[in-house]
């Protein structure tokens, strides 16, 4: 009897494994093999939506009822709930879309024309649902129930299946199915992360305070007026970029990381945005001065104020918009089968007596200006890939029955979305066996030991006397860091690596390489991943990094069809009206 599975979720993580599925259909169909078709696993996918696409979506239903009773019962939501959305509108893509083109439908049979290096997010998600559909054109509706929310998964241990509850929210009604295994897909944006800490410390302030994804208004939130934004990733570069577009006055943004993405930008449109780095809320002094304090980087999420640096006050603030990030929705899974993501930045593991650092140009370099550093007793998980040690490839270790589909990789999260699916699709229908826990456990401890000893970056945040040492070397010979910087870019491509072997594990057709070794497509994905951050730094005045001279240089990794300029500089488009964009 063939296995059946629930998957939560229907984002790109639940597409592109229902479309894994129907892509290993149709082969065994050509083949005629009717023993492993009659072994397909049956898949249901549950998703609240009453679309597809999931934060690709221009609009998202956020029920202000709790999805269940468990902790996101407390989480604050941004008001005007029924509108908000993770992609807001007119929202673009940060990265090059040549790392969102799929092996077996490419830009060109879609759109049939060259296209530019950076997309509307609306275009890649009609691209996403094209693809799904096009060798299955009732795709939706033979995996997905839409308009039905999960709120209780329980995997019980005599019968060794989940029950699920579902709601209809357009019925009310409510049943419980059982099912055999349990894929979780609904995305690492579930829900906007709004920290109390920012929100006790923004007391008195009377101007708006919204998360990034209610952007219902954000004109009128943004137009002639002075903003904060509180966060320095993707979301604060875009809504930033965004507000210089609709007529913002004046935009700060708080990071309390050094490093975060706002500060690639070498110049923002019209010199109307100023990235605090190292700095966070502490208070708001009246109705509209909110108070900034410098700070320093600790342990994992962990920072301290900088005693000695005065505050700075940032007067007649009229809006604050926390591009805070948000948590995983995990509300609906009885809380051993989350406990994993309650990550601590203060595990560690003991680390082995017969570790060593390997033997390559960048730990010698290092080690000339450290000196020799004993080796740890033991080190944090936290700053390596394997932050999560209780799951092994998105499967839980104690019950390897649930699977969480997301990416642990942030270069082309898409891309690696597609690869777990069918790393997914290999694992449940037996092509690869799941080892066991006490297997996987090993090799997650592997893997944080090989980093840590093959690249200086991982070592810094994982071995707390190498980081002190490292730090003191900083502080008094080398005040611009680029001993620092040398060792991160060290490290930058090691995200490919592991991508490259998740690709490999899955039989995936359109592999970057190995974990040792990236192939053509893999090392052209870094190089358009590097040219993407030099668009950010070397911008023209007034321009965008979306705003590519060289957009040539960019090409199809599977028709070799080139990207082409914007007809309008970026901030000039009207994403309503202008049709021809390109």
């Amino acid at each position: 009897m063939p296995e059946s599975i629930v998957v939560i979720g229907c984002g790109p993580g639940g597409m592109f494994f229902c479309h894994a599925l129907e892509a290993k259909r149709r082969e065994l169909r050509k083949k005629n093999d009717t023993g492993g078709l009659a072994n397909l696993p049956e898949v249901t996918v549950f998703e609240r939506a009453d679309s597809p696409g999931g934060v690709w979506r221009s609009r998202r239903n956020f029920s202000r009822a709790p999805v269940s009773s468990h902790e996101e019962k407390k989480e604050i939501e941004p008001e005007d709930g029924n509108n908000n959305t993770q992609m807001y509108e007119a929202l673009w893509t940060n990265g090059p879309k040549e790392g969102i083109e799929f092996f077996d439908y490419t830009y060109d049979e879609h759109f049939g024309e060259r296209l530019p290096v950076y997309m509307p997010r609306q275009a890649l998600l009609e691209y996403m649902l094209a693809r799904v559909t096009r060798n299955c054109p009732d795709f939706f509706e033979k995996y997905v129930n839409f308009n039905t929310t999960v709120s209780r998964v329980v995997f019980n241990d005599d019968t060794q299946n989940f029950s699920v509850t579902i709601e209809n929210s357009v019925t009310g009604a409510i049943s419980t199915n059982y099912y055999d295994r349990c894929i979780w897909a609904a995305g690492d944006c579930g829900l906007p992360s709004m920290p109390q800490s920012i929100l006790h410390s923004l007391n008195g302030f009377s101007g708006r305070v919204i998360h990034s994804t209610n952007t219902s208004n954000f004109k009128n939130d943004v137009y002639g007026k002075r903003i904060l934004i509180v966060g320095g990733s993707f979301s604060a570069e875009d809504l930033g970029l965004m507000a210089c577009k609709v007529g913002v006055e004046k935009t700060y943004i708080a990071s309390r990381a050094e490093d975060s993405v706002v500060s690639w930008m070498g110049s923002w449109p019209g010199d109307k945005v100023e990235c605090l780095l190292n700095y966070q809320v502490v208070c708001a002094e009246n109705s509209s001065t909110i108070v900034l304090q410098k700070v320093r980087w600790v342990q994992g999420e962990t920072y301290e104020v900088v005693e000695d640096e005065n505050p700075l006050k940032l007067e007649n603030i009229d809006t604050v918009i926390l591009c805070t990030g948000y948590k995983m929705q995990f509300g609906m899974l009885e809380p051993r089968l989350s406990q994993w993501s309650k990550c601590d930045p203060s595990k560690t593991f003991e680390v082995p007596d017969d570790w060593a650092i390997e033997d390559n140009e960048m730990n010698r370099k290092v080690t000339s200006k450290l000196g020799e550093i004993p080796a740890p007793k033991e080190a944090f998980w936290f700053s390596s890939s394997k932050y999560y040690p209780d799951l092994y490839n998105g499967i839980l270790i104690d019950n390897p029955k649930m699977m969480f589909l997301r990416h642990d990789h942030d270069d082309y999260p898409i891309l690696n979305h597609d690869a777990m699916a069918y790393l997914f699709l290999q694992y449940v229908t037996g092509v690869r066996s799941i080892p066991s826990p006490e297997e996987m456990r090993k090799r997650n401890l592997e893997d944080a030991l090989l980093e840590m000893s093959r690249f200086p970056y991982n070592r810094y945040y994982m071995d707390e006397k190498y980081f002190a040492t490292f730090k003191e070397f900083s502080d008094e010979h080398d005040s611009d860091d680029e001993l620092y910087w040398e060792v991160d870019a060290h490290h930058e491509k090691h995200d490919f690596h592991l991508m490259a072997r998740t690709m490999q594990e899955a039989n995936y057709p359109a592999g970057i390489g190995t974990f040792e070794k990236l192939n053509k497509r893999g090392a052209t994905l870094v190089e358009y991943g590097n040219l993407s951050y030099l668009h950010r730094a070397n911008v023209p005045e007034n321009l965008t990094f979306r705003d590519v001279q060289n957009a040539n240089r960019f090409q199809s990794l599977f028709t070799g069809t080139a990207a082409v300029p914007l007809k309008k500089n970026w901030m000039d488009i009207d994403e309503k009206e202008d049709k021809d964009l390109w």
